[in-house]
């Protein structure tokens, strides 16, 4: 029996062969992209977990802040952290015996014998009893007036009238916000409601205001 050769076009060789590797390339790019995909997606899981991480964070950061100016009237931010760190079961017990005025009057109690206590810087004090003098004069405040500032070597006491118990909360906001007082940390006493003078205790620049008393 003879042997039969058949003969296959290279044309329709090359044909199938690109066929093939077409087909090859499509089954790779299509799982490259389904991989891809599936990145994404989990990368726009763990972004919507960072969010939600995020917004959980700060809501607790504002709670803390909240808690500490209602039991502290106005201690500022790194003041207020310390006062969070106080174990929340003695916070309690503690914070139902003592008032929010009763708390108030043991932090001023605190700053004005570490005041009494703390060598004087002169020079550095001076100049800083100068610099709120001349804000105070410069700035236009209505019905506000400095009555004395008084600086140690890490620490001042200003005490200002403010003429108007109506604007009183508003003022001392305002004064808040000086220039002077960029950069440092303060503590703001208003007194009891029919007082006219504040008194604010800031710390030197770089440094911080004398931690509260413990709870």
């Amino acid at each position: 029996m003879k042997s039969r050769t058949v003969w296959v076009p290279v044309a329709s060789v090359a044909l199938g062969l690109i066929a093939a590797i077409a087909l090859l390339r499509g089954s790779c790019i299509g799982k490259s992209e389904q991989r891809a995909d599936a990145r994404a997606s989990s990368l726009k899981r763990d972004i919507r977990e960072l969010q939600r991480s995020q917004k959980r964070l700060q809501a607790d950061r504002l709670r803390v802040v909240l808690a500490s100016q209602q039991s502290m009237s106005g201690m500022s931010g790194k003041n207020d952290a310390r006062e969070s760190q106080v174990p929340s079961s003695s916070r309690g017990s503690r914070l139902r015996r003592v008032s929010p005025q009763e708390r108030l009057l043991e932090i001023v109690g605190n700053l004005e014998r570490y005041m009494s206590d703390e060598a004087k810087d002169g020079v550095w004090a001076r100049t800083r009893e100068q610099e709120f003098e001349k804000a105070f004069k410069e700035e236009s405040l209505q019905a506000v007036e400095l009555v004395q500032v008084t600086c140690r070597t890490t620490i001042c006491r200003v005490t200002v009238d403010f003429g108007n118990l109506r604007k009183k909360r508003s003022s001392a906001t305002e004064i808040g916000r000086l220039a002077v007082f960029k950069g440092t940390e303060l503590f703001f006493h208003a007194g009891d409601q029919t007082a006219m003078r504040g008194e604010y205790y800031v710390a030197r620049r770089g440094q911080t205001l004398p931690a509260p008393p413990p709870l």
